[in-house]
């Protein structure tokens, strides 16, 4: 499920359709954080064979393309050109990040009060919007 897409739009009676993008502007900080959470979650899927000869050897492989790859949708030099090049970020990508990363950068808490936060503020304009005739 994407957060950010015409599915989860709101269409009045009429037909009007009513769109509510949701971006997330992280602090520079949180992103190097994140992006640094990546990294540790993508080297712990090393996956190591059994010793196949007399000497005990372990050879110790990565794979080409990780879980965290498939699970975010982008190779790691699209990733940080996302994270570093862009101002806010799609919700639904802070959360995998998140949960890849094994932190909270934004919590239910944070969202619930941006959304109450907003229809307050959009209601105070069509309130307040009002034309005068001369």
């Amino acid at each position: 499920m994407t957060a950010n897409s015409h599915l989860n739009d709101y269409y009045t009676q009429d037909g009007t359709r009513v769109c509510l993008p949701i971006y997330i502007d992280v602090p520079m900080s949180k992103r190097k954080e994140l992006l640094n959470g990546i990294r540790d979650a993508q080297n712990s899927e090393t996956t190591s064979s059994k010793p196949s000869s007399v000497s005990g050897l372990t050879v110790e492989t990565k794979n080409p393309r990780s879980n965290v790859h498939d699970f975010l949708g982008m190779q790691p030099d699209v990733l940080r050109g996302v994270l570093f090049q862009r101002g806010g970020l799609a919700l639904d990508l802070i959360i995998r990040l998140q949960q890849v990363a094994g932190m909270e950068v934004l919590t239910e808490a944070d969202i619930k009060k941006a959304f109450s936060a907003r229809q307050k503020s959009v209601l105070n304009l069509v309130k307040e919007t009002v034309f005068v005739p001369a």
